[in-house]
């Protein structure tokens, strides 16, 4: 049982990622290092508000993905979302296993657990912010190139995508 992809649905979540992820870079300026990020409490838990959204909106694509799939959600471990979206075609799979770990950092975030690891975070931040717009690349490939409900939508990068690839 599934169903088709909803388009709007999905360019929805693409653009609250995309906003997220803008707002992320923008304040990956203001630390230079892993101490200073530490040290400015405001900047970083805006960091962690910023990408817990860009995160939130990974996982609910691939939710979506998978229910359109006939995947029950239910039985479905929540930090195996995106490995299960590469093998069912969402993503590639290698890229899959490569970000699967952002599932894990969006769990730590909301169900606060004991202490949230900042060094990740950073990490993500500093290093892996392009993971998040190679994700949008893919799913927008696959919405583009699959009979999905809704209208279709223009295959240009959105103005924030577009800034952060000049960087």
């Amino acid at each position: 049982m599934g169903g088709r992809l909803n388009r709007d649905r999905v360019e929805v979540y693409l653009s609250r990622m995309d906003e997220a992820v803008a707002r992320l870079a923008a304040l990956r300026k203001r630390f230079a290092s892993y101490e200073e990020f530490e040290a400015d409490v405001d900047t970083r838990e805006l960091v962690v508000h910023y990408l817990r959204i860009a995160l939130e909106c990974v996982l609910d694509i691939c939710r979506h993905f998978l229910a359109a799939k006939g995947v029950g959600m239910t039985e479905l471990d929540p930090t195996k979302l995106i490995e299960l979206a590469g093998d069912r075609g969402l993503l590639d799979p290698g890229f899959a296993r490569k970000i699967r770990g952002m599932a894990g950092i969006r769990n730590a975030i909301v169900h606060v657990y004991r202490v949230l690891d900042y060094r990740a975070i950073y990490e993500a931040v500093t290093q892996r912010l392009g993971d998040l717009d190679e994700f949008a690349r893919q799913v927008k490939r696959y919405v583009d190139s699959e009979d999905c409900a809704g209208e279709p939508q223009p295959d240009a990068p959105t103005g924030a995508r577009q800034a952060r690839a000049g960087e």
